[in-house]
């Protein structure tokens, strides 16, 4: 029997027309948006799923990141997430989000995800404008380089 949020998904590939979307035996499918952005979903239990947008390494010897972290962290938290979080196996620095699977549909699970990635480009954006670069062997920064943004915003 499929999990709620393997027929979410299930839906999800369809509207979006990628074919064979589908968790792994570890409960986690990963995608990319516009070839830039990482997607990580977790099928983490029948009442919720989890989404998770990949930033990039934890730059552990930048000065001052672990306090602008923190600082990113309450202003997502004020404004009801993602959350900011550390993924030890890869040393690297994620968002999460939390979605409830009662009343979920498709529409809502494609805003949450789009909310999740508006997070990213604007954290990537912060973290640009205050020089604080992230490794990702897959972002490319400089479409946000004209753009200046010092403070985060609801993606919302």
């Amino acid at each position: 029997m499929s999990s709620r949020a393997q027929v979410l998904l299930e839906s999800l590939s369809k509207r979006v027309g990628i074919d064979g979307l589908c968790f792994n035996e570890y409960k986690l499918c990963s995608f990319f948006i516009d070839d830039l952005y990482c997607v990580s979903l977790s099928d983490a239990s029948d009442e919720h799923m989890m989404i998770y947008g990949v930033c990039g390494k934890f730059p552990i010897n930048e000065q001052g990141f672990a306090l602008e972290i923190l600082n990113a962290n309450l202003w997502f938290a004020e404004s009801g997430g993602p959350h900011l979080c550390y993924e030890s196996g890869s040393e690297s620095l994620l968002l999460a989000l939390r979605v409830n699977l009662d009343h979920c549909t498709t529409d809502k699970l494609e805003n949450e995800i789009e909310h999740v990635v508006n997070a990213m480009e604007n954290l990537y954006l912060v973290f640009h404008n205050q020089g604080i670069e992230l490794k990702n062997d897959l972002l490319n920064v400089s479409p946000f380089e004209k753009m200046e943004i010092k403070n985060y915003f609801s993606a919302r």
